[in-house]
């Protein structure tokens, strides 16, 4: 089992409203293999929420509702992974004003 913490955007990183996805990639120090060894070396990968941070860049304001999904996505005999966070903001400012956006993870790797 492979253990990676890391994080999507930084205190720096604005985002608008309507942008849908954080991303980076991950590389581990093999490609996941899954339980047992999965041919072709395609192996099972999980990105675990720890935390986020979303905030109006501009101002001291509430956000309505907010959904952070992850998603892990192992590139077949590679050990690089692709971590996502789509992010869903709900707010009643309809002028798409800038948010700041960090997540942070831990990725499981088989």
């Amino acid at each position: 089992m492979q253990i990676v913490e890391g994080t999507l955007g930084d205190r720096d990183t604005l985002i608008s409203p309507h942008q849908l996805a954080l991303r980076t990639t991950v590389r581990l120090a093999r490609p996941p293999t899954g339980g047992g060894g999965v041919p072709g070396g395609c192996g099972k990968v999980q990105a675990l929420l720890r935390g986020f941070d979303l905030a109006y860049w501009d101002g001291d304001r509430n956000l309505a509702r907010v959904e952070v999904n992850l998603e892990a996505v192992s590139r077949g005999n590679s050990p690089d992974v692709d971590v996502i966070a789509y992010i869903y903001i709900a707010d009643e400012s309809p002028s798409g004003d800038l948010i700041m956006a960090e997540v942070h993870f831990t990725l499981l790797a088989e």
